[in-house]
């Protein structure tokens, strides 16, 4: 009998997990389905996106050793109509200071566009808004090897050097020490030029317990953090179905590169998995008022070190074994 007792209750809370996995899923999809960039409504970070696309294709286009005489010709018409349009939605941004500067060294290109009523077009475009131009922005620059590297060594030494600590000093993390903290981020690099990724800083106690809460609980560490980090992507920069994981390889790889910009200054942190499950994640939002269209990738809690030595896990990594094909 309480074999039967046994396997019913596997059964039903196997039938249990297959319907939570496919709520999951399930709202997974609507989410893809209203922010995915090809799917969209028109807003800000839609226009700011289409321009990136476009612009860093021409960048990009500029920079091959074999470039075909004529090329980025309707790029560059499409990228006119767009800054134009942006500016009288938006108006004049970064994004449209950067793309302008790009459009003006491309025309420059000797194989950029022959077309004479496209380029009449740009430059008609460049004229109007020569005020924004720059030597300085947008364009290709020359590079080599570089000499100053500190070396495989010293990068192994420091990388090998971090570990993930969960017991914090009550110094709190200053200004300029989270500002150098996302400016080593900033460097990552991201799909086509995305740049889609965002942080959201939290030093008010209160608030860092109220997300820890809705975050399956403090776990008995996380409140001691004086900081928090919440890494998001924004989805509307990525439009097609082959795209749609990307915002998360994208903020992942920003939020390692933050933690190791903590690293560089000696301030101790530790990452912690986002959970998404639907009710948690709106519950989140509203505490940080992170935008629907933003994808919450991870979170990282830091503080500084404490005087006093701490315990934390060794962590041993296993062996990647791999072949060259």
């Amino acid at each position: 009998m309480k074999k039967i007792i046994c396997r019913v209750k596997a059964f039903l809370k196997d039938i249990q997990f297959r319907n939570q996995i496919r709520r999951v899923y399930s709202s997974d999809s609507r989410y893809q389905l209203q922010h995915l960039r090809g799917l969209c409504k028109d807003s800000k970070d839609k226009s700011d996106a289409d321009i990136m696309l476009v612009m860093h294709a021409l960048e990009k286009g500029m920079s091959f050793p074999v470039k075909k005489e004529g090329f980025g010709k309707e790029k560059s018409s499409a990228l006119v109509d767009m800054l134009n349009k942006h500016i009288s939605l938006y108006g004049i941004d970064r994004q449209v200071i950067v793309a302008t500067n790009i459009l003006n060294v491309y025309i420059h290109d000797s194989y950029s566009v022959r077309d004479v009523d496209v380029r009449e077009k740009i430059k008609q475009y460049l004229v109007s808004n020569k005020a924004i131009l720059s030597d300085e922005i947008g364009g290709v620059k020359k590079v080599s090897m570089p000499l100053d590297n500190p070396g495989f060594d010293a990068i192994m030494k420091f990388y090998e050097s971090r570990t993930s600590v969960r017991e914090y000093s009550e110094e709190p993390l200053s200004k300029e020490e989270i500002n150098k903290a996302i400016e080593l981020a900033m460097t990552t690099p991201s799909a086509c030029n995305r740049q889609a990724s965002r942080v959201y800083v939290v030093q008010e106690k209160k608030k860092i317990a109220e997300v820890m809460e809705n975050q399956l609980g403090d776990q008995g560490w996380c409140n001691r953090a004086n900081t928090l980090f919440v890494v998001t992507s924004v989805s509307t920069y990525f439009g097609s179905l082959y795209e749609r994981k990307e915002p998360y390889i994208d903020g992942g790889m920003f939020a390692m590169n933050l933690v190791m910009g903590l690293h560089a200054q000696n301030i101790a942190c530790c990452f912690k998995m986002y959970i998404r499950h639907p009710d948690i994640d709106k519950r989140i939002r509203n505490i940080l008022s992170i935008p629907e269209n933003e994808v919450p990738i991870i979170l990282v809690l830091a503080g500084h070190y404490p005087d006093h030595k701490i315990k934390s896990p060794i962590s041993i990594r296993n062996k990647i074994n791999y072949e060259i094909q």
